[in-house]
């Protein structure tokens, strides 16, 4: 059984890509096992094959900061991020269930100590997790930035109240990204190593 799961919860550009890559080393240092998992791995995969693009055409178009919200030909003249909103929500959601992609990313949760998760924002998916006996502890993280917002987003913070059966698995933690320093890694850390 993994020990924890920590879920990035924040909106787009307020460092959860980052902040995931950072934690993965300290970790190391710290003989912690450790990977980082994203539940938009599957989604990227569908995206990809619903615009009849190559792979790994769509995830560097999805993933650059200088193309993934500028409308791009290739999908229709709607952005990369509009395109995984369009797939996710009025395709694989309403066909196969708004958990979906925790299903897909709980095959992948095997023998590590930790799994970070730099993209969660919906309640559904947090749930899966929860109700998962491969995962003791689930770590909250609603990640706050200046000037980041889940405006035109399809995500949003996750809180208690929508979520059940979680009073021993889940900790929900908010954290300070200033963007200046690293602080909110160190934060973070301290978080980790208290729960393990």
């Amino acid at each position: 059984m993994t020990k924890l799961v920590v879920v990035l919860n924040g909106a787009p550009n307020s460092g959860k890509d980052y902040i995931t890559r950072e934690l993965i080393k300290h970790l190391a240092i710290s003989d912690i096992t450790s990977e980082e998992l994203m539940f938009k791995t599957g989604l990227y995969k569908e995206t990809a094959k619903q615009y009849f693009m190559p792979y790994y055409d769509f995830v560097d178009l999805a993933t650059n900061r200088s193309t993934k919200d500028i409308p791009n030909e290739r999908l229709g003249g709607i952005s990369p991020r509009e395109a995984l909103i369009n797939v996710s929500e009025n395709y694989i959601k309403p066909l196969l269930g708004k958990d979906y992609f925790a299903k897909e990313l709980l095959e992948n949760i095997k023998d590590k100590d930790v799994y970070i998760i730099s993209d969660g924002g919906f309640k559904e998916e947090i749930q899966t997790l929860i109700d998962s006996p491969k995962i003791s502890r689930l770590l909250l993280v609603h990640l706050m930035a200046p000037g980041c917002s889940f405006e035109g987003d399809s995500r949003s913070y996750i809180h208690h109240d929508v979520l059940q059966n979680h009073s021993r698995k889940l900790v929900i933690e908010p954290i300070f990204n200033s963007k200046v320093d690293d602080l909110c890694v160190i934060e973070l850390l301290y978080l980790i190593y208290k729960i393990l």
